[in-house]
This record gives structure tokens, sequence and C-alpha cells, in this order.
């Protein structure tokens, strides 16, 4: 169960810092949803970790938290905003198979604690999945839009140029 502690507090600093680059058209939004999540991570980080001690299993706890920085600082965090949903997404499945190890020899409490949480990661699977796909509909459409955009200002400057080449033509054959 160290290593579903480790990942959940992993996933706890990953949601926070994307909760704090928060960005664009969507930030209210993502800002509430990420920093509603990190939440969700540590309370269930604090949830797995007073199992382990209430069973009297061995934690190091500050173990824990230099691993779980050095995930983070494996992945760099994310840098790009656009990236912290897919990240998260691909947290939520890795937290899914560490539960799946984890409820393999845990007690019957502890299976049941578990499987809530595999649950409930689902749910937020599905939700990171709509939040992709709307992200990635949106990112389609504006670059539809760019492209169109970039097409009428190339028509618009074909059009000039041959105005103003039949501008010269008529010039020029005006003074002769």
């Amino acid at each position: 169960m160290t290593k579903l502690a480790t990942h959940l507090r992993y996933m706890q600093f990953y949601a926070h810092n994307a909760h704090n680059m928060c960005q664009g058209d969507t930030f209210f939004a993502d800002h509430e949803e990420l920093g509603e999540l990190y939440g969700v991570y540590t309370g269930l980080y604090d949830s797995v970790v007073e199992r382990m001690i209430g069973l009297g299993q061995a934690i190091d706890l500050v173990k824990v938290q230099v691993e779980a920085a050095k995930m983070l600082d494996e992945d760099a965090a994310p840098t790009a905003f656009s990236a912290a949903f897919a990240g998260l997404l691909t947290c939520e499945q890795e937290l899914c198979k560490l539960i799946a190890e984890a409820d393999k020899t845990a007690s019957l409490g502890t299976q049941d604690l578990l499987q809530a949480m595999c649950n409930d990661a689902e749910m937020r699977q599905y939700k990171l999945q709509k939040r992709l796909s709307k992200s990635a509909s949106s990112e389609s459409a504006t670059s539809e839009k760019e492209t169109e955009e970039a097409e009428d200002k190339k028509e618009e400057d074909k059009e000039a140029t041959d105005k103003s080449k039949t501008g010269k033509f008529t010039l020029l054959t005006a003074k002769r």
C-alpha cells in the first residue's frame, strides 16, 4: 500500500501544480475542478496512510513525500496546461491498477475502502475523458477557424495583388 500512498501524494502534487497553472478561456471552471481534484487526492492519501497505520503497517511518510516529489520532477509536472488533464487521466488509470494490486492482499474492510476509491477513480476518468474530448473539439474548431482565416487572408492578398497588377497595367497603357 506504500506504492498506492506514494502515487496518491504524487497525484495531489500534480493536480495542485495544474490548479496553479490554469489559464485561458476555461480558467474559472478548470481552476475549480483542479482545486477539487487535489483536495480529493489529499483525502485519499490520508485515508490510505491512516489505514496502514491503523493496521500496524510500517510506512515512512518522509520517504513517501520524497518519492512523490521525485515522480513529479521526473515528469516535469505539466509544463503546458493543455497536458494537465491528459496527465491526470493517466494518473487515474494507474491509480486503479495500483488499487487492484493492493486489493489482492488487503483485509475485507480495506478491500471495501480500495474498491470505493477505484469506483470514484473510474468516475473521474470519465469526467477527464469528457474534458479532454471537449478540449480536442474546441482546439479542432479553433484550428479550422484559423485555417479558414488564413485562407481568406491569402485570397484577400491575392485579390489585392491582382488589383495592383491591373492598376499598373492600366497606368502603363494609359501613358502610351
